[in-house]
């Protein structure tokens, strides 16, 4: 069961990278119900911990603030991510921290599986309209992350195949350009 943050030696803590934070340490701390983490609180209630914040859910530890994501990688691998890397979403959901739903990437892996943006215009991630002709480009970021004119096409579909045609080209994840939504996939955590 959980212990109370000051029962744990205050010399100890840690700084925003994570560092100090164990496995161990978030086993005395939470309780870990289907990768939603909750504190025991009044006779031995749980209670889940964390606040929705930009979609993702924060949690206060000793004084400071962790993306539940991280913590969660940490209760499953043992380790907090290193700070080059991020944890992508792989559903593009903020909120599902089940463990499944977690990839460690780089910022390049990362961008690999991003979320449609709400400007975009056509509905897919990496094609425009050319307004002075009418014609539907398609672009890309390479492997060093530059922009890669595909082409020109007539129709919106042409335009798309030719994106996604790069996209499994350059080891995009499937889940790329797909609309991103705001469900809360814990229910009512907050």
């Amino acid at each position: 069961m959980s212990m109370r943050i000051s029962e744990i030696d205050r010399e100890k803590l840690f700084n925003k990278h994570g560092e100090g934070i164990t496995q161990g340490l978030l086993k005395e701390v939470f309780v870990n119900i289907d990768d939603v983490l909750y504190r025991e609180h009044k006779a031995g209630t749980l209670k889940p911990s964390g606040t929705l914040t930009e979609g993702y859910i924060k949690i206060k530890l000793f004084g400071r603030q962790y993306a539940a994501h991280r913590l969660i990688w940490c209760w499953h691998t043992g380790a907090m991510p290193p700070d080059d890397m991020e944890i992508d979403h792989e559903n593009h959901i903020k909120s599902d921290n089940t463990f499944t739903n977690l990839k460690l990437v780089d910022r390049k892996g990362q961008m690999k599986n991003k979320g449609l943006g709400k400007n975009s215009t056509t509905g897919v991630i990496g094609v425009a309209t050319y307004r002075p002709t009418g014609k539907f480009r398609a672009y890309i970021r390479d492997a060093q992350g530059k922009i890669e004119h595909l082409g020109y096409r007539d129709t919106l579909e042409e335009a798309v195949a030719l994106r996604k045609s790069a996209e499994i080209r350059l080891g995009y994840h499937p889940n790329h350009g797909k609309l991103l939504t705001s469900t809360n996939h814990q229910g009512n955590l907050l």
